[in-house]
C-alpha cells in the first residue's frame, strides 16, 4: 500500500504491512497535557523546598530570641530596660523573682515570661530581646480594689478580677485606703486563687471612691455575705452591699453609723450613693441621727417612698441598732 500525503504516523502503521515498517521509528505518548501535568510537579517540588528553608530559618532567628545568647559568645553584659507600667512592682522584685543575671550566658524569654506570669500581682508581661544585647520587660500589674485578712492576721489584697494577690509588694500606706472584704469565699482557678461574682462590687467601688471620697475614706469594710453570684439576683431585696464604717471617723458623743445596707444592683446604689453623699454634704444626715433619741448607735438603708404614687422617691431609713 501506497503512502499518501498527509496521513499521520498511526494512519501509516495501518496502511503497512508490518514487515514494511521502519525499525528506527519511536512513538512518543507525552502530550501537551502531560508536559503541563511534569511542569507543576516541578514546581510544586520548587514551592516546598522554598517553604521549609523560609520555615528554618525563621526558627533559627526565633530561637535566638527565645534563647537569647550573649553576642557572638562573649563576656557581654545584658542589659535590662525594665518597666511596671505605672505599678509598684520593682526591679530589685524583677531580680529577685527571676534570678536574673546580666552575667547569664543565655537567657529563655518564654520560660522568664512564664516565670513572671506565675506571680498572681502580674497580669500580662511582655519579655523580648531589643538592639544593643538589652532585655526589654514590661509588665501590666493587677489594680487591688480591696483587701482580705485571714485569721492570723495576713494581708492579702484583691484585684478587679476576683484574683487575690499577696500585699507583700504593695505599700502599707496605700493598703490601708482599701476596704476589707468579709463573707467571700475564695476558689482556686488553676495557679490562682479567685473571688467569684465581684463585678457589682468592683463598680460601687470605683463609684464611691471618685466621687464620694469623703464617705470612702470613712469605709472600714464590706460584707459580700448577701452579695448574689449570679446577676439575675442582684435586684431581689435580700441582695445587699453591707458597708460599716471606721470606728475612729464618728464624731464622740454623737449617735455612730453601725452600718450602711446598700442595694446590689448598679442601677440602684449609683442611687444610694448619691443620696448619701448630698445628705453627708448638707448636714442632714447628722440631724436625723440626733432626732431619734438616745439610742447609741444606727445602721442605714434605702427605700422607695411610694406615699405619693405618680412621683415615688428614694430616702434613708435609720434604723437602730440596739
Amino acid at each position: 500500500m501506497q503512502k499518501r500525503h498527509g496521513q499521520s504516523l498511526e494512519e501509516q502503521i495501518r496502511a503497512q504491512d508490518w514487515c514494511s515498517l521502519r525499525q528506527d521509528v519511536r512513538l512518543s505518548g507525552e502530550t501537551r497535557s502531560t508536559k503541563g501535568l511534569r511542569l507543576r510537579r516541578v514546581l510544586r517540588l520548587i514551592g516546598t523546598l522554598a517553604l521549609f528553608s523560609v520555615v528554618a530559618a525563621m526558627f533559627v532567628v526565633v530561637w535566638n530570641e527565645i534563647t537569647m545568647p550573649i553576642e557572638d559568645g562573649k563576656n557581654v553584659p545584658i542589659k535590662l530596660a525594665f518597666d511596671a507600667q505605672g505599678g509598684v512592682l520593682t526591679e530589685k522584685w524583677f531580680r529577685e523573682w527571676t534570678g536574673f543575671s546580666e552575667t547569664t550566658a543565655e537567657i529563655n524569654v518564654l520560660a522568664l515570661k512564664d516565670r513572671l506570669t506565675a506571680y498572681p500581682q502580674v497580669k500580662t508581661a511582655r519579655v523580648m530581646r531589643v538592639a544593643g544585647n538589652t532585655l526589654s520587660v514590661r509588665l501590666r500589674e493587677r489594680v487591688p480594689v480591696a483587701r482580705i485578712i485571714d485569721d492570723a492576721g495576713t494581708v492579702q489584697l484583691v484585684a478587679e478580677d476576683g484574683v487575690v494577690f499577696p500585699a507583700e509588694n504593695y505599700p502599707t500606706r496605700a493598703q490601708a485606703h482599701l476596704p476589707v472584704l468579709t463573707g467571700q469565699k475564695i476558689v482556686s482557678a488553676g495557679e490562682l486563687q479567685r473571688i467569684e461574682g465581684l463585678a457589682p462590687f468592683v463598680e460601687f467601688i470605683t463609684i464611691a471612691l471618685q466621687r464620694y471620697p469623703d464617705l470612702f475614706s470613712e469605709w472600714e469594710s464590706v460584707s459580700l455575705k448577701d452579695l448574689p453570684k449570679d446577676v439575675r439576683d442582684l435586684a431581689y431585696p435580700w441582695a445587699a452591699l453591707r458597708v460599716f464604717p471606721r470606728a475612729a471617723t464618728q464624731t464622740p458623743g454623737s449617735p455612730a453609723i453601725r452600718e450602711i445596707v446598700f442595694s446590689a444592683a448598679p442601677e440602684l446604689f449609683r442611687k444610694e450613693l448619691a443620696l448619701l453623699g448630698s445628705a453627708e454634704t448638707q448636714a442632714k444626715l447628722r440631724e436625723s441621727l440626733q432626732q431619734h433619741g438616745n439610742v447609741r448607735a444606727y445602721k442605714l438603708v434605702f427605700i422607695t417612698n411610694k406615699k405619693t404614687a405618680q412621683k415615688p422617691f428614694q430616702e434613708i431609713r435609720v434604723i437602730p441598732c440596739e
